[in-house]
């Protein structure tokens, strides 16, 4: 595996890395205890997925690219499909950690290492949002199948942290503030804890609170909502920060408890889409747009660019969110369609 582009902090990223036992999101002792865990249809099904995985073979790409494509257009079709290899690693890594079966491990790990092997960060969050499946993926894996690839992936996980973390201090207006910052928040709140580095982590503490005041509105709303009239950005700015908060609970601080001066937080803007998701107010989606894109994806045929908000599409948030505030529960399982991997590290009452 080419270690190259990652020397410059090789070493410090092995020391603290591999020594504290750093970790993104699922922690080495909720990985280790779901051996353990009691028969359920969630258990099951996330075996048989695994199982289904085991002849993946990962397709990385130096660069991939989504953001502000059609269809059909560049690269977006053949990175959407270079991209099934997050969740693919993450179902494979998760098998592993229900049955100790070697193969699930192995097969994830050679899906992570691929990757470091061959990608190179573009830092537009757009492009890369869909890398936390990689992350807990790694995770979810025994230290065995960590260790060949441990050195590069804490040096990733560096800086990736220290690039979001750099460009975000330099952004001003525009995407700094928008869901390409919550996107932002994520990435570089996942990858600092995955580093284990305290002054990064603390720098992506600051970020988050910093998008609470900048992005989200006292009412509940969120800027993307007033620039789109869409909840489909609703969710998207929403979903990373929850990402994010629920990281930072996982390390015993209480991110979503945070607050803007103005009163505006993550949960007053959850409630506001809440009913939304749970069907008792509908939206027609980006019909006062200002964004041009959205009216070249909905003349496009682009799923959810017209017609009325789906309220599927925001299973993943309160999912999320249903894992720190337990009043999301009931939300939660209405919108769930089948078992995830959150139902398998993180059973719901």
């Amino acid at each position: 595996m080419s270690l190259s582009r990652y020397l410059p902090v090789a070493a410090l990223a092995m020391a603290s890395h591999a020594a504290s036992g750093a970790f993104g999101v699922v922690s080495p002792s909720t990985a280790q205890g779901l051996r353990s865990s009691p028969p359920s249809q969630a258990r099951k099904a996330a075996i048989q997925a695994a199982e289904r995985q085991l002849d993946h073979a990962p397709r990385p790409m130096r660069s991939i690219h989504t953001e502000g494509t059609l269809p059909h257009q560049g690269i977006r079709d053949a990175s959407i499909e270079a991209e099934r290899d997050f969740p693919a690693a993450r179902e494979l890594a998760l098998g592993s950690a229900l049955t100790g079966d070697p193969r699930y491990a192995t097969a994830a790990s050679r899906i992570i290492g691929a990757w470091l092997d061959v990608y190179r960060p573009d830092f537009n969050p757009i492009d890369e949002t869909n890398i936390d499946a990689l992350f807990e993926a790694y995770d979810l894996l025994p230290d065995d199948a960590k260790a060949p690839i441990s050195v590069a992936f804490g040096s990733f996980a560096s800086n990736l942290a220290r690039g979001y973390l750099d460009r975000m201090s330099a952004l001003h207006g525009g995407t700094a503030t928008n869901n390409w910052q919550s996107h932002r928040v994520k990435l570089a709140t996942l990858s600092a804890y995955e580093s284990g580095d305290d002054a990064l982590i603390e720098r992506a503490r600051q970020a988050f609170v910093k998008q609470l005041k900048d992005n989200l509105l006292p009412n509940g709303e969120v800027i993307d909502f007033e620039q789109r009239d869409a909840i489909h950005y609703v969710v998207y700015d929403l979903e990373p920060l929850m990402t994010a908060a629920l990281a930072a609970k996982m390390h015993g601080e209480d991110w979503y408890a945070s607050a803007a001066r103005s009163g505006a937080s993550l949960q007053k803007s959850l409630d506001w889409l809440a009913p939304f998701a749970d069907g008792s107010k509908v939206h027609q989606e980006f019909v006062h747009s200002r964004v041009r894109f959205d009216y070249e994806r909905r003349d496009a045929g682009v799923a959810g660019f017209s017609g009325e908000f789906d309220p599927k599409n925001a299973r993943n948030v309160f999912a999320q969110a249903a894992r720190v505030d337990t009043r999301y529960a009931a939300l939660a399982q209405k919108l769930r369609a089948g078992p995830t991997w959150l139902d398998v590290v993180w059973p719901l009452s």
